[in-house]
């Protein structure tokens, strides 16, 4: 019973990977699979869930607890293989959170009960200035000190205002 279950059903069948929290390095990243290699007479790789994971979303239950290698090894592969990336942080009050390597590259922040939905109208258009103090604000609100989160919402919020039919970003498309 995944909170995002649901959410993650307009994802096309086989883009979705899970990863176990109390995963190991090798199951991770790949290694030797002796039982190919004995049979063969020659080294045989396996790869690893995030060589399987490249080009989908992976979703990592959890996040809070991940170890600082795996979460570093996991930001990585976002870099280089344009794996997606759902953290699924449990915690509460406070319960540590999900790895700075891993924040850093998350566009979105979602907070249980923290918001009330707005409504669809257009309000007033954002200036550049005040769409960068109102990102940076709520960032910092968030204690997102990476500068590529405030690019990456400013990203979305272009492109909420925009499937709203707006051609410049205002107040709701922040929401």
């Amino acid at each position: 019973s995944d909170v995002c279950s649901s959410d993650l059903a307009l994802f096309p069948p086989g883009a979705i990977r899970r990863m176990p929290l109390q995963i190991d390095e090798e199951r991770l990243t790949g290694g030797l699979d002796v039982a190919a290699t004995l049979a063969d007479g020659r080294p045989v790789h396996r790869p690893g869930l995030l060589a399987e994971a490249a080009g989908s979303v992976l979703v990592v239950t959890g996040a809070e607890r991940l170890q600082p290698g795996i979460a570093g090894r996991i930001a990585a592969a976002m870099d280089e293989a344009g794996t997606a990336l759902v953290l699924l942080d449990r915690g509460e009050g406070d319960d540590p959170r999900p790895p700075a390597c891993l924040l850093e590259r998350s566009a979105f922040h979602f907070l249980d009960g923290q918001a009330e939905p707005r409504a669809n109208e257009p309000g007033s258009p954002l200036g550049d200035e005040e769409l960068t103090a109102t990102i940076a604000a709520a960032g910092a609100a968030l204690g997102i000190t990476s500068a590529r989160a405030d690019l990456f919402a400013r990203r979305a919020a272009r492109a909420h205002a925009a499937a709203r039919g707006l051609s410049r970003v205002d107040e709701p498309a922040l929401a």
